[in-house]
């Protein structure tokens, strides 16, 4: 991301605001930038916003649930867009986008429509692609069955190891850990002390974005868990292979399970990376464009996580919600690494470099969900809970929990 100064007054945005004129906001994508950054929209701007919501899908899926889905230890929350797009008052348009017009502020979509904007927030996500020749490439979107595939190997004695890959240039290492620990748990209940769990990885220590305390329990974690750590890991050409190495010695296992390396998605209209990202300010702004805004794994940050990711979506939202007139200041985005690290056993709860504490799981009792934003957790929350017929439908959060605030964490990047 690069610098940015804080926003300034629109004034063809507080001229519009003066005659009684709606900005119209266009949000692009369904994913947790995108619905965080809705809701964000509707809280911060209120009845100075009209909402549009664009997304391929119909379908708002929590994806980072989707590890727990082969052992049947949770599940993924799934509902709708329809339902947020009728709590926060927006108009859903199912489409793919496939270029932008910042001159004529155009959406244009694959099927040939436009949608016009006065702002537009982009949360597209990223292309994933497979890095490690061969192996079987873990992503959200994958069936269970893939890795339940795996799983029977080990139990009908077809297989005695699986070694679960962080490729170089990942941008999110924890799914790796999750899928060992629960393979492991799962062996364990199989009673066959001979096969071997174990996670590949390029970085010098686990999840060393973290810090050191996390890392540091991290490795206990595995310990405990019987899965067995090799850092330091490179991919190298031989001859016309491509080949994951650690210490110069070719990785062997039965079963080979890697994350795939996400790319930047062409938008043709808009600034691009060597990537495929789109370069934006602190405040979300696209670099070199007017009126466009980006957050999620689109975007130009090393790091792409769902809670960065709703992060950046509040910070573009309230950048937006001011141009609209909104009588807020706007925060730049300031990275705080928040996660979930499911063992199968328990949720141990992450948060930069301390342990925020462990969440209790065991057979038959679901994980809670790992979504958190600002707007979105206590959306969810409501949602779970009308569901369960103890509290009404849900509503926009207008005063959310103030410890959800837009990220502490000092970081130069």
């Amino acid at each position: 991301m690069t610098s940015s100064q804080p926003p300034t007054p629109d004034s063809e945005a507080v001229a519009a605001s003066q005659a009684g004129e709606r900005l119209t906001v266009v949000v692009a994508g369904g994913g947790i930038a995108g619905v965080e950054g809705l809701l964000a929209l509707r809280a911060l701007g209120g009845d100075l916003i009209d909402l549009t919501l664009v997304s391929p899908g119909l379908e708002f899926v929590e994806r980072p649930m989707t590890v727990t889905e082969p052992f049947a230890l949770g599940h993924a929350r799934r509902f709708p867009l329809e339902d947020v797009a009728r709590d926060t008052q927006a108009t859903l348009i199912r489409g793919s986008v496939s270029g932008v017009a910042p001159r004529w502020r155009s959406l244009v979509l694959e099927n040939g429509a436009s949608v016009d904007y006065d702002a537009l927030l982009l949360t597209l996500g990223a292309r994933l692609e497979a890095v490690i020749p061969k192996a079987l490439t873990w992503t959200p979107d994958a069936d269970p069955e893939l890795l339940g595939g795996v799983l029977r190997d080990l139990e009908e004695g077809y297989a005695s190891s699986v070694a679960f890959v962080i490729p170089p240039g990942v941008a999110w290492s924890l799914p790796a850990y999750e899928l060992a620990m629960m393979t492991s748990r799962q062996v364990a209940g199989m009673d066959r002390s001979s096969i071997e769990v174990s996670v590949i990885t390029p970085e010098h220590e686990p999840l060393a974005d973290f810090g050191p305390h996390v890392t540091e329990t991290l490795r206990h974690e595995l310990q405990a868990g019987h899965v067995h750590l090799r850092t330091g890991a490179t991919l190298v050409q031989r001859g016309a292979e491509l080949q994951l190495e650690v210490n110069g010695e070719p990785v062997r296992a039965d079963h080979i399970v890697a994350l795939p390396r996400p790319m930047g998605v062409l938008i043709p209209g808009l600034p691009r990376d060597e990537n495929g990202f789109i370069p934006v300010d602190r405040h979300g702004r696209v670099r070199d464009t007017e009126r466009v805004w980006a957050a999620g794994d689109a975007v130009s940050y090393p790091l792409k996580h769902g809670g960065l990711a709703a992060l950046q979506a509040d910070a573009a939202a309230e950048s937006i919600a001011f141009v609209a007139g909104a009588d807020i200041e706007p925060k730049p985005f300031r990275p705080t690494l928040d996660g979930v690290l499911l063992t199968g056993e328990r949720g141990r709860r992450l948060r930069d470099d301390a342990v925020a504490g462990a969440v209790p799981a065991g057979p038959g009792r679901p994980v809670a969900g790992k979504v958190a934003g600002r707007f979105l957790t206590p959306y969810l929350t409501r949602r779970d809970a009308a569901a369960a017929g103890s509290e009404p439908a849900p509503a926009i959060d207008h005063d959310p929990d103030p410890h959800l605030e837009l990220g502490s964490r000092k970081d130069s990047r």
